[in-house]
């Protein structure tokens, strides 16, 4: 009882940040960027990844960043399934509100069919600089996948037994 308390208390700010439902999945991607090398990523420049997703309803990437300067870019955050011709999501966000190797949420609505594909994702800078920009962080993990578990398929013993263990491995991982 005492640990499954302490466990609890430990999964507050996740259960704050993405709902009592969800799990965040950590996982390690190979970024491609336009160019090379550990710089910010410049105007024009494309980042891009292919994600591998386990589960149904993936609706949330994280991804750290770093500033460069103060970090005043606009990067577009696009996503699309593997193969397809459109993106299926597609916004653009300051790259000043980004936080130092912290995981930066790039929410969209849930992909109801999203288990075992592969999506695209892609950043692209609007007006980064060598001197002032962002790029993606050097600490791993660099990317995590949040999904969200309906309490009705909550209700089968082995998703329920799937959710409980990536909740856990997050919260365990991230105290």
């Amino acid at each position: 009882l005492i640990t499954a308390i302490f466990f609890l208390w430990l999964a507050i700010p996740h259960i704050k940040a993405f709902g009592l439902t969800s799990v965040v999945e950590e996982t390690h991607v190979q970024f491609e960027k336009t160019t090379n090398g550990n710089t910010p990523i410049l105007q024009g420049e494309k980042v891009t990844a292919r994600v591998q997703t386990s589960e149904e309803n993936f609706g949330v990437v994280l991804v750290r960043f770093v500033k460069v300067g103060n970090g005043s870019d606009t990067v577009i955050f696009r996503l699309k399934k593997e193969g397809e011709k459109n993106w299926y999501y597609e916004n653009k966000y300051f790259g000043g509100n980004f936080q130092n190797n912290s995981y930066y949420p790039f929410g969209f609505k849930p992909l109801a069919n999203s288990q075992n594909n592969s999506y695209i994702i892609e950043f692209e800078s609007f007006g980064g600089t060598t001197k002032n920009g962002v790029r993606i962080s050097s600490v791993k993990p660099q990317i995590a996948y949040v999904y969200t578990f309906s309490k009705q398929n909550l209700s089968d013993i082995s998703t329920l037994t799937t959710f409980g263990f990536k909740k856990a491995l997050y919260v365990l991982s991230n105290v």
